[in-house]
């Protein structure tokens, strides 16, 4: 896989001078830069293995183990719809600046029938960490520390 990866990086993308390396090395540093201006989420990994992951994902993608996607590898759901649910706009306009990165040079990254930007916000959720977000559970009126997942014991919901 490695050696196909590595032959697939290096290659021109055609009508560019740019190689497939230099188009996702840029698009992983945008969505590094775009988790850079949000205070309540940073990437817990350095840069460079942030970007690589962001490879093996893409690399994963263009096998198609994305095509009928669902969030089963989600731990915490309560932490992760509450998440994708503030950020959802700001998720879309992310996917769509970088629909927009791959169609400029002729790619379907994210362009194919079924892709969705949700596949996108699970691999940004796996390399964070969360900051000043706290989970309010409906059904059972429990405040979780998103840090250890326990309930607070405070009855704040009743001080409201």
């Amino acid at each position: 896989m490695i050696k196909n990866l590595s032959n697939i990086l290096n290659k021109k993308i055609k009508y560019s001078d740019n190689t497939y390396y230099d188009l996702f090395n840029y698009i992983g540093n945008y969505i590094i830069n775009w988790t850079n201006s949000y205070e309540d989420f940073e990437i817990y990994i350095d840069n460079r293995d942030f970007i690589i992951q962001f490879i093996f994902f893409l690399d994963d993608y263009n096998k198609g183990y994305y095509n009928n996607y669902n969030n089963s590898n989600i731990k915490d759901y309560v932490l992760y719809n509450n998440f994708s649910d503030k950020y959802n706009d700001d998720f879309l306009n992310l996917y769509n600046s970088i629909k927009n990165i791959t169609k400029s040079y002729g790619l379907d990254i994210f362009h194919r029938k079924n892709d969705n930007y949700n596949m996108l916000i699970e691999f940004i959720y796996k390399y964070i960490n969360i900051y000043d977000i706290s989970i309010y559970d409906i059904n059972d009126n429990t405040i979780y520390d998103i840090y250890d997942n326990d309930p607070i014991n405070d009855n704040i919901i009743d001080q409201y």
